[in-house]
């Protein structure tokens, strides 16, 4: 049923698609509190903008720096890599701790570059698109994701979430987000999946309308 479907013919299901999988997210950010010293500056090389990430899984299963947690367009401009994002397969102790083992032990084989994301007050992405076609992007907003605090935009529309609530969300299209909040951080959790027969037949699966 879902042989070689095309990145863009998958993204017709919609801009942002609701999953009936839903967590309890107040119990995710106190499991997350043992890993307060483990975040680290979100794509150094925009140092101007306020954003840390948090790696689920990156290339090597330790919370540091690096290219998991940076602009790979940049990073592999500068290192004279050719990084993609199923380059960065490897589970971190935040996946193998918190409830995201069991929550997403359905998908991990088609998991890859993924993380917590933390804009403080004023912290935010400009406009942009992310033009993986291999791989697709769910979204979990865990805190403070809401207008008028918070805004992510797609296109011209911004969109309302169900925090605790996983997502499939549509960033071939124009997108941004931003924190505009007074004095509370924006957290969200983004997992790159790989586009491939088990996560398209899982998204499918989870849709809330089929």
């Amino acid at each position: 049923m879902f042989e070689n479907i095309p990145i863009e013919r998958f993204m017709m299901l919609g801009d942002q698609t609701v999953l009936d999988i839903k967590i309890n997210e107040v119990e995710l950010l106190n499991q997350l509190k043992k890993f307060d010293d483990k975040w680290s500056k979100y794509n150094n090389h925009k140092p101007d903008i306020q954003r840390d990430g948090l790696c689920i899984i990156n290339e090597d299963g330790i919370n540091k720096p690096g290219p998991a947690l940076d602009s790979l367009t940049e990073w592999n401009r500068e290192h004279g890599t050719n990084l993609s994002e199923l380059d960065f397969d490897t589970t971190t102790p935040v996946f193998e701790e918190t409830m995201l083992k069991d929550v997403l032990g359905d998908i991990r084989s088609e998991c890859y570059r993924s993380h917590f994301l933390r804009l403080p007050p004023g912290g935010y992405f400009p406009p942009h698109r992310d033009f993986s076609m291999d791989s697709f992007r769910v979204v979990l907003p865990v805190y403070n994701c809401n207008p008028p605090n918070t805004r992510f935009m797609i296109e011209d529309r911004t969109l309302s979430w169900d925090h605790g609530r996983f997502y499939i969300i549509n960033t071939l299209k124009e997108h941004t987000l931003f924190n505009a909040s007074d004095g509370l951080d924006s957290i969200w959790l983004v997992l790159n999946v790989k586009l491939s027969q088990k996560s398209c037949a899982w998204s499918y699966k989870n849709m809330s309308i089929k």
